[in-house]
């Protein structure tokens, strides 16, 4: 502990901006005992922080479970040092937007990602390494109704050569038995990527398209064989003016 350390200036700043800094170990120390005795940040970005791995996680988990947008993505933590902040984030329910891109997840508890799901406003997941669990309970066609809970926002990419071939972020799982679900459930920002979509039929692309969730702001699909010529029109318009945001490539 370091007793008795306030840095004064950070009492009228909302928003902290600390990615990509390096500091020493007992300068991040400072800071994030600061910052969990304001309690007036409302968002934090510590994406890819130098020697976080050297502060405790105590204090860390007290730090950003105050704050009601956190961005941790890509922070060297160990295991069971991740999953004890975030658990404390999700425990103190003050965290709305979790961002977690490019971590190693697969560790992570079922009982505690469901919780993320089910509890915050928007979750970030995007090229995180995942468990089979981790991502069937994402892309669950019932989740949204589960205990009257509409769930989180989900930022996810599935990327990868074929639709017969298993995702980037988990081994486990086949593009193949995702895809129908994809469109379908609280993914608010997708990244479809294949090496080749050649087959992709008429028929699935037509089911996947009529499924889209009408609350999707961002959708990326991208790769060779994007064939959609076949789709019928009503059913293309339908689902490509939904997003707010739109790239189509190959």
């Amino acid at each position: 502990t370091l007793p008795g350390i306030e840095i004064p200036r950070f009492s009228g700043i909302q928003h902290v901006d600390l990615s990509y800094l390096y500091l020493l170990p007992k300068d991040w120390c400072r800071l994030f005992y600061s910052i969990s005795n304001t309690k007036q940040i409302n968002s934090i970005d510590i994406s890819c922080g130098y020697n976080l791995e050297h502060v405790e996680e105590s204090l860390l988990a007290d730090a950003l479970s105050g704050v009601r947008e956190v961005k941790m993505n890509k922070i060297p933590l160990a295991d069971h040092r991740l999953e004890t902040v975030l658990n404390k984030i999700i425990t103190n329910k003050v965290t709305k937007k979790l961002h977690l891109s490019m971590l190693d997840l697969s560790q992570i508890s079922p009982e505690l990602f469901e919780r993320m799901v089910d509890s915050l406003e928007f979750l970030n997941v995007k090229n995180s390494l995942l468990k089979d669990h981790h991502v069937r309970y994402l892309l669950r066609p019932d989740r949204k109704a589960d205990q009257g809970c509409s769930g989180a926002k989900i930022e996810f990419n599935c990327e990868s050569t074929q639709v017969h071939d298993a995702v980037s972020v988990c081994d486990e799982v086949l593009v193949a038995n995702i895809v129908t679900n994809l469109l379908s459930t609280n993914i608010s920002r997708l990244e479809f990527k294949l090496v080749d979509f050649s087959e992709i039929s008429t028929a699935l692309w037509s089911r996947m398209l009529r499924g889209m969730d009408k609350k999707i702001e961002s959708l990326t699909i991208e790769g060779m064989g994007l064939d959609l010529v076949n789709v019928p029109v009503d059913i293309l318009v339908g689902a490509l003016i939904k997003p707010k945001e739109l790239h189509l490539s190959g």
